[in-house]
């Protein structure tokens, strides 16, 4: 069964970031240093299992959704 590898993009989404947070992420040492296919110029690519221990920094954390947001003020809704 061939190994299953996980492209920069899906780790953003799975993160709720930008893929470039993620390639911060991983000069700073938060996310392992992805394999390269292709060469040093290549994509990107993670294995689940490396990904599992990764903690999201707090600045990072998406901290709220549009469904959440009122949109006159910007702040949660005060109903």
């Amino acid at each position: 069964m061939p190994e299953i590898l996980i492209g920069v993009g899906d780790v953003a989404r799975r993160f709720g970031v930008s893929s470039q947070t993620i390639r911060n992420w991983e000069e700073s040492g938060i996310v392992p240093t992805g394999a390269r296919l292709g060469g040093p110029n290549g994509y990107r690519v993670w294995r689940p299992a490396d990904l599992d221990a990764v903690t999201v920094p707090r600045q990072d954390r998406p901290t709220a959704t549009l469904n959440t947001m009122d949109c006159r003020g910007g702040g949660p809704e005060t109903a």
